[in-house]
């Protein structure tokens, strides 16, 4: 029986505390998705889209990477985009809550330098795709990307079957099959796949898609450059403590997180 949106909506309210603890503590998983779309993010992108921003911080730190850009984050849940206009109030940041992309009200110009989904292509049902790619191909900007990262469907059937309770209500399958239709409806072209290795081998993959024609000196430059690297780190670094590598960085980086979460939303964690 298909959940309707009230359904989704209201399941996706009652895992905000378990986003709140994953920004707090943090996540592999998130971490890792984080870090390839920072890898792969245009040099100096002027507007960027999040579908599903959970609770709002990786806008919040794009925002604190590129002062200059506008960041649009989405996301279905109610409480989540509460949440987030609460922990990271920001004059860049737009923060959106509707059921569905195209209830959104967008002007018909303004496209997006980067549009991505992290952990959420997987949820959006079969007969949604086609309006999610008519939506991302008119916002993308013309030399715009895609950025995705999902659990890859091996590992997806295992947690079905080993771990049951991890399942979303909308847990859809999605591989190079599901990645070839979004390419084709949105006119890109796939620059950048890897399998990844987050608790399990192979559990998740990253995959960056622009329309641009695809150069290999210049992606390359962008998508593994050690130097793009460095530079987001030494920004990160300035943000959050001195020293990325000592022992302390982690637990200061946990108390300010908790710090913040506990003064503005009041709550104990």
């Amino acid at each position: 029986m298909a959940l309707n949106s009230e359904e989704v909506r209201a399941y996706y309210d009652t895992r905000s505390l378990d986003k709140i603890k994953n920004y707090v503590f943090g996540n592999a998983r998130v971490e890792s998705a984080k870090n390839a779309l920072f890898s792969g993010m245009p040099e100096n992108p002027i507007r960027v889209f999040e579908i599903g921003c959970g609770i709002g911080y990786i806008g919040y730190e794009i925002v604190q990477l590129h002062p200059n850009c506008l960041v649009t984050a989405f996301d279905i849940s109610k409480k989540s985009v509460e949440i987030a206009r609460k922990l990271f109030p920001h004059p860049n940041i737009e923060y959106l809550q509707a059921d569905r992309l195209q209830a959104l009200s967008i002007p018909d110009g303004l496209q997006y330098d980067m549009i991505f989904m992290m952990d959420v292509f997987e949820h959006i049902p079969v007969e949604e795709r086609q309006a999610l790619f008519t939506f991302i191909k008119n916002k993308l900007s013309v030399h715009g990307r895609i950025f995705l990262s999902c659990p890859t469907p091996a590992f997806l059937q295992w947690l079905k079957k080993e771990q049951p309770h991890t399942i979303q209500p909308i847990d859809e399958n999605i591989d190079l099959v599901e990645i070839l239709d979004l390419i084709t409806a949105t006119e890109t072209y796939l620059i950048y796949y890897k399998l990844m290795n987050i608790w399990h081998q192979g559990d998740y993959f990253h995959a960056l898609l622009t329309k641009q024609v695809f150069k290999p000196k210049k992606t390359l430059k962008v998508v593994v450059s050690s130097t793009f690297v460095m530079k987001v780190l030494r920004k990160i670094s300035v943000i959050f403590a001195k020293n990325r590598r000592s022992s302390n960085y982690a637990k200061e980086l946990i108390k300010q997180r908790k710090d913040l979460v506990e003064q503005k939303l009041q709550i104990q964690l």
